[in-house]
């Protein structure tokens, strides 16, 4: 690519001395004109003449390979960028269980969300709740959990922690 392009160079600044010196020399006039006409159209065919010698198919095969992969890598960026939010929203989620748990004077262990699997924008799908004692305000709590966070009963998971015990 480079020798191509240091030939280019070297026969364009050729044919600019060329038609230099003959210009330098030529006649005026009407000769004059037609002297200035023939080089400038030598200058021109110098400078375009890579485009003579470029390959149009490679040039579109390459160019829809090029694109190909900007789509493949935007997917991939997007893939990554919903990870970090279905992430960013359970921890926040989970954190949120159990303020709300501590504000209700339940004393939660841990809270444990699963997130909707497949969706455009991950919500919060199951949650399971290790509670410190028995199931004293877990009602209250899973009222919470349906109404703010639209975790219905069925798919909340009630634990009396008793690792301690062990």
């Amino acid at each position: 690519m480079t020798e191509e392009l240091e030939s280019w160079v070297r026969a364009l600044a050729a044919a600019g001395l060329f038609t230099g010196a003959v210009l330098t020399l030529g006649a005026g006039g009407r000769t004059g004109k037609v002297l200035r006409l023939v080089c400038a159209l030598l200058l021109l065919a110098v400078l375009l003449s890579p485009l003579g010698r470029l390959n149009y198919g490679a040039y579109a095969e390459e160019l829809s390979r090029q694109r190909l992969l900007g789509v493949d890598l935007s997917a991939k960026g997007e893939a990554g960028s919903l990870r970090l939010l279905g992430s960013i929203i359970q921890k926040r989620t989970e954190a949120y269980i159990l303020d709300q748990a501590a504000s209700l004077g339940i004393r939660a262990a841990e809270a444990r969300v699963t997130l909707a699997a497949g969706e455009e924008v991950p919500y919060p799908w199951s949650a399971e709740i290790w509670l410190d004692e028995g199931a004293a305000g877990q009602q209250a709590l899973g009222e919470v959990l349906e109404g703010q966070l639209g975790i219905p009963p069925r798919r909340q998971i009630w634990h009396v922690d008793n690792r301690d015990e062990n």
